[in-house]
């Protein structure tokens, strides 16, 4: 089980729970701020290399997974369902269903 800070008071929270039992506050992130966390903050915590990967930009490695489905317009809760059709890494196939 993994435990984030309540924002607003501090409590150790689990992060399926999705609310602070302390305080009623929420602590759900949005899937644009998962998705950056995992993909351009991974890369800048890596000393520099959101200038090579993180983002999807001429010039810059090709790592993606390719999803069925819209992951940020279908619910949180249909995530775990998606299936993976493809991963890329540096530019090569290394994942296709």
């Amino acid at each position: 089980m993994n435990f984030i800070r309540c924002p607003e008071c501090g409590t150790a929270v689990s992060t399926t729970e999705g609310w602070c039992p302390a305080c009623g506050e929420s602590v759900r992130t949005a899937i644009e701020e998962a998705i950056k966390a995992f993909t351009w903050y991974a890369a800048y915590a890596c000393y520099g290399e959101e200038n090579k990967r993180g983002s999807i930009k001429k010039g810059k490695l090709a790592d993606i997974t390719i999803i069925d489905r819209n992951i940020i317009k279908n619910p949180p809760e249909d995530i775990l369902n998606m299936d993976i059709l493809m991963t890329i890494v540096d530019g090569k196939i290394v994942f296709e269903k």
